[in-house]
């Protein structure tokens, strides 16, 4: 089990993942009791939260950020994805972009139009 609340800072999703082994130790009597104590620790007072199962999350952690909780099931919110893989294009767009840049200012400033082009 897991618990899920969304940041009321960044939108995110948030997932909580309890330690059961604390349980095994000793430190809390059972499950409702760890949860309890998860939920009070990370959950930030007044922000809605759930306790779902493992298979609830999605399997793919590709556009974690991008997780969104309409209260019955978690889902891939795809404008943010959408977004998010942008960026990431985004990042090796510009970095390509650099490195041409280089080699036509060389162009410019040897006066090869050839190269230029």
């Amino acid at each position: 089990m897991k618990i899920i609340y969304t940041d009321p800072t960044t939108g995110n999703l948030c997932v909580v993942v309890p330690v059961y082994d604390s349980i095994d130790q000793g430190f809390y009597a059972d499950e409702a009791a760890l949860l309890a104590a998860c939920v009070a620790r990370n959950v930030p007072d007044g922000v809605e939260h759930r306790v779902v199962e493992d298979n609830e999350i999605p399997a793919s952690r590709l556009f974690r950020n991008a997780w969104a909780d309409d209260g019955s099931s978690v889902e891939v919110d795809m404008p943010k994805a959408r977004a998010i893989h942008m960026d990431a294009i985004r990042v090796d767009r510009d970095k390509q972009l650099a490195e041409l840049d280089v080699t036509f200012m060389r162009a410019v400033e040897n006066g090869d139009p050839d190269a230029q082009e």
